[in-house]
C-alpha cells in the first residue's frame, strides 16, 4: 500500500500509531477490487470518530455534531434545551430504564432526539451559531482526510459522507480545516434546512434511498465503506449482491485485543488507536495501478 502502510503479515500491517488488523476476507476483496479497477470505485464513510478524531484538540474525548452544539450553544437557548441536555446526558443503561428495556421505545426515543433537535432550530437559533460552535469545539479532523478526500476528487471517485450528525454542522468542521468538498462529493446527513429527512444509527440503511443518483451510481460497484461502528456499514444494505464491499473501522483508543476482535466479526480492516488515513489512502491509490 505505498510507503505509510506495510504489510507484515496475513493477519495485520504495522502503521504509524498501532496496529492495522485485516480480516480473513482482506486480500480476496483487494484482488476483486483491483480487478475491478478505480473507476469503478464509490467510497461511502461516517463522519464522526471516523473521518474525525475520537480524541479533541484538548487531548479529551472530541464532542460529535449534535453534542457539539449542546455544549456551546449561546442563549437564548430554545425551550426544549434542557430536556435535549439531558437526555443526552444519560448512560445508555439509564436510557433503556426510561424505555423500560424496551427495543422499539428506545428507538422511538432516539428518532425523537433527532427530530425535536431539529425542531428547535425555529427561527435559525441553531443555524446561526453553528460556525461559532465549531470554533469553541475540540473536534478534529483525522491527519490526512483532507489529501483523501482531494485525491479522490481529483480521480472523480464518488465519496458520499453518509452520517447521523448535522450537515451544517459537518460542512463548519470541514471548512475550518480549510477543506473543500469536490463535486464529486455529498454528505447526506440531517439537516436544519431540511427537516423531513431524519438519519439515526438505526435508519442508516435507507440514507442512500435519499439520493437515488448516488444509490444507482454505487450499485454494482466496488465501495468502500469507513466507520467506527456496525451501524455505519447500514448504507451497503441497499446496494445489492453484485457489490464488492471493503469494510474499514476505526476502533477506539485504548481498545483490548477482545473489542479488537469483534471489530473484526464485522470489519474487514481495523485500524485501532485514533491515528490517520494514510491506511486509507494507500489502499485506494493502490487501486489505480
Amino acid at each position: 500500500f505505498g510507503s505509510r502502510a506495510v504489510v507484515s503479515g496475513p493477519e495485520h500491517t504495522r502503521g504509524m500509531a498501532s496496529a492495522v488488523r485485516l480480516g480473513p476476507r482482506f486480500h480476496s476483496l483487494m484482488a476483486a477490487a483491483k480487478e475491478a479497477g478505480l473507476g469503478r470505485l464509490v467510497v461511502i464513510s461516517d463522519f464522526d470518530q471516523t473521518l474525525t478524531m475520537y480524541t479533541g484538540k484538548d487531548g479529551k474525548p472530541a464532542p460529535q455534531c449534535h453534542e457539539i452544539m449542546l455544549r456551546h450553544l449561546q442563549p437564548p437557548l430554545p425551550e426544549c434545551w434542557p430536556e435535549l441536555v439531558r437526555w443526552h446526558g444519560l448512560t445508555e443503561p439509564q436510557r433503556m430504564a426510561i424505555c423500560e428495556n424496551d427495543p422499539g421505545q428506545r428507538a422511538a426515543r432516539t428518532q425523537w432526539f433527532f427530530d425535536k433537535f431539529v425542531e428547535a432550530d425555529e427561527g435559525g437559533i441553531l443555524d446561526q451559531q453553528v460556525s461559532q460552535c465549531v470554533e469553541a469545539c475540540s473536534t478534529q479532523l483525522r491527519d490526512g482526510v483532507a489529501e483523501l478526500v482531494q485525491w479522490l476528487g481529483e480521480k472523480g471517485v464518488p465519496l458520499l459522507i453518509v452520517s447521523a450528525g448535522l450537515q451544517e454542522v459537518i460542512s463548519a468542521l470541514l471548512q475550518a480545516a480549510s477543506l473543500t468538498l469536490p463535486p464529486t462529493a455529498q454528505i447526506v446527513s440531517n439537516s436544519f434546512a431540511n427537516p423531513r429527512v431524519s438519519i439515526t444509527s438505526r435508519t442508516k440503511a435507507a440514507s442512500l434511498t435519499l439520493v437515488p443518483e448516488a444509490l444507482a451510481a454505487a450499485s454494482g460497484r466496488v465501495v468502500i465503506c469507513l466507520g467506527d461502528k456496525p451501524s455505519d456499514l447500514d448504507p451497503l444494505k441497499g446496494l445489492g449482491e453484485d457489490v464488492v464491499a471493503l469494510k474499514i473501522g476505526f476502533c477506539k483508543p485504548g481498545a483490548s485485543d477482545a473489542e479488537v476482535l469483534e471489530y473484526l466479526d464485522v470489519f474487514d480492516v481495523v485500524i485501532p488507536g485514533d491515528p490517520g488515513v494514510d491506511f486509507v489512502l494507500d489502499l485506494v491509490k493502490g487501486l489505480e495501478s
